[in-house]
């Protein structure tokens, strides 16, 4: 059980990040300079830099790792309230609530026993 837990939790991190980061292409402007949309691109990624951090920690530390993505998460909440719709609840915090849950998860649930 625990290692589904390991497995999902991690698998929802980086689907995460891949969808955060889809935001960052927003940045590209056609008649601008390509190292101006580039800088924008880079600059627009930070919020996926820190995710990578944040998952690259619970990779190892998934106590830790399950506290960062519910800090995260009412960090968000608290810089974007009041939210319009629950379906945007659902989205962002909701998920980052979600993967911490499962980080913490697997570090609270009993290990399986040892097949021999």
């Amino acid at each position: 059980m625990q290692k589904g837990f390991k497995v999902a939790s991690r698998l929802l991190a980086v689907t995460f990040i891949l969808f955060i980061s889809l935001f960052a292409l927003d940045s590209f402007e056609q008649g601008r300079p390509f190292l101006q949309n580039l800088l924008a691109f880079v600059i627009h990624l930070i919020p996926v830099y820190i995710l990578a951090i944040i998952t690259f920690l619970s990779w190892r530390w998934p106590l830790i790792g399950g506290w960062f993505f519910w800090l995260l998460a009412i960090v968000y909440l608290s810089f974007f309230t009041p939210i319009p719709s629950w379906q945007l609840f659902l989205v962002i915090p909701g998920s980052l609530f979600i993967i911490g849950l499962l980080f913490l998860l697997q570090k609270f649930l009993p290990k399986g026993k040892n097949k021999k």
